[in-house]
């Protein structure tokens, strides 16, 4: 038997969110009125957590946050409700290999909690002009460093970089064989540059957002994840409602179960007027 749907999960970029970190005054207003109609909403997003705020507040109204690819959960106070963290091994293991293909990796920590840097790239590799250029424009919260000669590490979320596809064939595939982790590349990210994310192994925004729905106990069927790209295939995959926006990847949309139109032309509206529809329709 169908059921409401009383949670809905958003990625942003791609999703939700525009350039610059707005979002569209009707997408704005039409989530509002959701949210008004008791169905929560919930951002998930591969940001760290500063710059999925960026977003949040352009909303009305405050809500969980699924960061850094689920590794952190924020709730609306925007208190961490759970991370999880690489063991210094997993942490060493990560970073060698990352080294050895010449790759300078970003360890991604819970700044808003435990203070200091968002993230933190080895520089004992030498930086590509555009890791360069993403530690400039991010120099308040960024630090440059020799990783495996910090005296922590072990409270890092998730290590990343980006480069060209060529470049990262090698880690990728190393990592892959490691039934330890969870490898998620990003297929465009700035040019011919292709992101590549390293979490623990049950990490993916499912995990985040099956947390957030057992606090409202929700049911499965009660959930609808929306994205477009390949780190949202765990959500839009697993979800009662599973929507891919009409820019996706091909292989999101294939599995996903509604389409809605692109996300710069409001694409969201035909989901929600959906949503109230399908909601409206049970008793």
């Amino acid at each position: 038997m169908p059921e409401k749907i009383k949670l809905i999960a958003l990625d942003l970029d791609g999703t939700l969110a525009l350039k610059d970190h707005k979002i569209s005054p009707a997408t704005r207003n039409a989530l509002t009125q959701l949210h008004n109609d008791g169905i929560e909403v919930v951002i998930s997003t591969g940001r760290r957590f500063r710059t999925a705020q960026y977003v949040i507040d352009n909303l009305d109204f405050e809500t969980y946050c699924i960061c850094n690819g689920g590794a952190l959960v924020k709730d609306p106070q925007k208190v961490t409700v759970l991370d999880s963290t690489f063991s210094k091994q997993e942490f060493t293991i990560i970073t060698t290999l990352a080294r050895k293909y010449d790759l300078a990796i970003a360890a991604q920590r819970d700044a808003h909690t435990i203070g200091g840097p968002d993230f933190i790239i080895d520089n004992a590799v030498e930086w590509h002009s555009g890791i360069s250029s993403y530690y400039k424009n991010n120099l308040d919260y960024a630090h440059g460093a020799d990783l495996l000669k910090l005296d922590e590490q072990n409270n890092y979320l998730a290590l990343a970089t980006f480069d060209k596809e060529s470049k990262l064939e090698g880690f990728v595939s190393e990592l892959e064989k490691d039934n330890r982790f969870n490898v998620t590349v990003v297929t465009q990210f700035g040019g011919d540059a292709h992101y590549c994310e390293v979490t623990q192994r049950h990490v993916d925004k499912w995990y985040g957002l099956r947390h957030v729905a057992e606090v409202f106990g929700l049911q499965v069927n009660n959930i609808c994840a929306v994205g477009d790209e390949l780190n949202d295939l765990s959500m839009v995959g697993a979800a009662g409602l599973g929507v891919a926006m009409g820019n996706a990847h091909d292989k999101l949309k294939s599995i996903s179960d509604f389409i809605c139109g692109s996300n710069e032309d409001d694409g969201l509206l035909e989901l929600f007027d959906y949503i109230r529809a399908h909601n409206e329709g049970i008793t």
